[in-house]
């Protein structure tokens, strides 16, 4: 009886691990590969170079800015969120290369994005207590 017993744990035990290590390749598939296919074109804005990167930043800021007079507030955080990871990119590659009039300039401009950011949060938070 009690070697029975040792073997039916000794069985539970080897499906635990069989189902967590299936679980663990199934997180991969699922969630960790189709990630990278889609980081995949972000990770290809790091071989531009870092001035033409810094324009494209620069004209996501303008692109931002009308969406802040428009009002529309999905697209807008949408954005905000893609020129955080865009600046974050820059800054990776600016760090790489060590140029620092660039870093400094990148800076000034994650400052900005954060001040917007706060401005727009501000905002929400003002109308939904007027709507209350």
């Amino acid at each position: 009886m009690f070697k029975q017993n040792l073997n039916n744990i000794a069985t539970k035990l080897q499906l635990i691990d069989h189902t967590t290590t299936t679980v663990q390749l199934l997180f991969l598939l699922v969630l960790v590969i189709p990630l990278l296919l889609l980081l995949r074109p972000l990770l290809l804005l790091l071989l531009l170079p870092p001035l033409l990167l810094l324009l494209l930043l620069l004209l996501l800021l303008l692109l931002l800015l009308l969406l802040l007079l428009l009002r529309l507030r999905l697209l807008l955080l949408l954005l905000l969120l893609l020129l955080l990871l865009l600046l974050l990119l820059l800054l990776l590659l600016l760090l790489l290369q060590q140029q620092l009039l660039l870093l400094l300039l990148l800076l000034l401009l994650l400052l900005r994005c954060v001040v917007c950011k706060v401005w727009v949060i501000g905002n929400l938070r003002l109308k939904n207590t007027r709507s209350e």
